[in-house]
């Protein structure tokens, strides 16, 4: 067999054996080029991906990550001479969510390959993957966009890839939308980022990204407007909304810019992108989706309508906002390495929330308030038999994803309250500085932030702030201590403290 595979002779094994849930690590994905084509009204989309990587080791297998994509072709060839490699066959196996693609012979170690592949398939309706949404104006008409939710394992169900946090890459993405319609990503268009591809259709061209993980990619296509404005650092700042509610992002605009702003000073670090774009998706199951440089938020919590809002509408708005932004340093720039510390960088920005929003509003006490809230939420969590660890460790993307909230964000959120206590502000800022600096645009364990104390502190040699952190981390629940006395003896005791219906329980 010559040169490239398609559908028509290729082999779709949809219920081939899963022995390994993670990707091999023989070949290094360095560069992605994508075009992408959804059809708004027939609900499904089209794209190319054009993906360069690395042959760490000899192998004639490529796996990669393929979820509910129809593969039409397949084509690999080398980077340097052009050259086709000839393929035996490929298959899709739907259990473990990966594409298989069998050579003829084993790839060359050190050289570089260009994966070719033509796929298409239907825009999902769970707001997840990249899917398709509806609202209705006032007048009663129906308008559509398609946006995407990547995090943590859906990438892959937007395009072929190698989905895992720790494989980092650099992108460029080519949408093409309607001609009444205009694309987002993660980067800004290039200066001559438009070109019609027929009567109806224009593709927009976007600037590659920084090196950055799948989950962290996003892209839009609606009929949206925006308003902008400029930080004192140079980011654009844009937030978009449906026409008739453009006034109504006048709160979100300012209130994201200002938030950027104080983020870069808290970081000690510029904001690395040009820009940033805030964008309300009617139906997104989650309050906000924390995307590198295209923040995505349900539209309850980032369109304020004085007339019609609240208070707490108000309140709940900035957390999120504050959310979100605190992600693209401590989670974007500086990503886990596995899933087994998604709560690291969950639980951290849940934490720095409450700074960025105290920052803002000064003289509401939303800092004590969702202090005290994340920890009555953690401990009753944390309390009931079935909790677990922090850090976990799983392939499944199904467990990944069936994580209890509680325990991921609130429980790790209160324990960096801790640590920021016990080491103070100043400290434990120019700890995150020193992490942020030292592993930018990488991936991390837990540990290495715990590490980056031992560099700024001097409490001597008794002091093991990763030794005190994964006694919170490495074990599910919390202690409880009890003394009691008879006589003059005196007995101290540390159980797992246990809620079950009301009843203590220790263990």
């Amino acid at each position: 067999m010559h040169g490239g595979i398609n559908a028509s002779n290729g082999t779709a094994a949809n219920n081939a054996n899963c022995n390994y849930l993670r990707l091999p690590r023989n070949l290094l994905p360095k560069f992605y080029e994508v075009l992408v084509h959804p059809d708004l009204l027939g609900s499904t989309f089209q794209g190319w991906a054009s993906v360069e990587v690395g042959v760490v080791n000899s192998t004639d297998l490529i796996v990669m990550h393929a979820k509910q994509l129809n593969i039409s072709s397949i084509d690999v060839r080398y980077k340097d001479r052009n050259e086709e490699i000839e393929m035996e066959k490929y298959r899709v196996a739907d259990e473990c969510e990966q594409l298989y693609i069998e050579l003829r012979f084993p790839l060359l170690e050190g050289a570089h390959l260009f994966i070719n592949l033509s796929f298409f398939a239907a825009l999902r309706k769970d707001s997840s993957g990249f899917f398709i949404e509806s609202y209705k104006t006032s007048k009663g008409d129906e308008k559509y966009l398609a946006a995407t939710f990547f995090e943590p394992t859906e990438a892959r169900s937007a395009f072929p890839c190698f989905d895992e946090p720790n494989m980092k890459a650099k992108f460029k993405f080519n949408v093409i939308r309607p001609n009444n319609f205009i694309s987002l990503f993660n980067t800004e268009k290039v200066t001559t980022g438009e070109m019609k591809v027929s009567d109806a259709e224009t593709m927009d061209i976007f600037e590659k990204t920084v090196k950055m993980s799948t989950f962290l990619l996003a892209f839009v296509v609606c009929d949206f407007q925006s308003k902008s404005t400029m930080t004192r650092s140079g980011v654009n700042v844009s937030v978009f909304s449906p026409s008739e509610t453009i006034s109504d992002v006048d709160f979100s605009l300012n209130i994201s810019t200002r938030m950027l702003e104080f983020f870069e000073e808290f970081y000690q670090t510029k904001y690395p992108l040009k820009k940033i774009d805030h964008v309300p998706v009617p139906s997104l199951k989650f309050k906000g989706m924390e995307s590198w440089g295209l923040l995505l938020y349900n539209s309850s919590y980032l369109l304020y309508n004085e007339n019609e809002s609240t208070e707490e509408d108000k309140k709940e708005l900035v957390s999120i906002v504050a959310h979100v932004l605190a992600r693209q340093w401590f989670g974007n720039l500086v990503t886990m390495d596995w899933w087994s510390d998604w709560w690291l960088i969950n639980g951290f920005a849940t934490f720095v929330e409450g700074i960025g929003a105290k920052h803002v509003f000064s003289g509401w006490p939303l800092l004590e308030d969702e202090t005290s809230d994340h920890l009555a939420s953690a401990l009753h969590y944390d309390s009931l038999a079935y909790t677990y660890p922090l850090s976990f460790f799983s392939e499944d993307p199904d467990k990944i994803k069936n994580t209890i909230y509680s325990i991921l964000n609130l429980k790790a959120a209160y324990i960096m309250t801790m640590l920021h206590d016990a080491v103070g502000s100043d400290l434990f800022r120019a700890s995150l500085k020193h992490y942020l600096d030292k592993h930018k645009f990488g991936n991390v364990h837990s540990e290495d932030f715990w590490d980056s104390f031992a560099q700024e502190l001097n409490w001597g040699s008794q002091t093991n702030v990763r030794e005190m952190m994964n006694t919170w981390t490495l074990q599910k629940g919390y202690p409880l201590i009890s003394i009691s006395r008879n006589g003059k003896k005196v007995t101290c005791r540390q159980n797992k403290f246990v809620e079950n219906q009301g009843h203590l329980k220790f263990k």
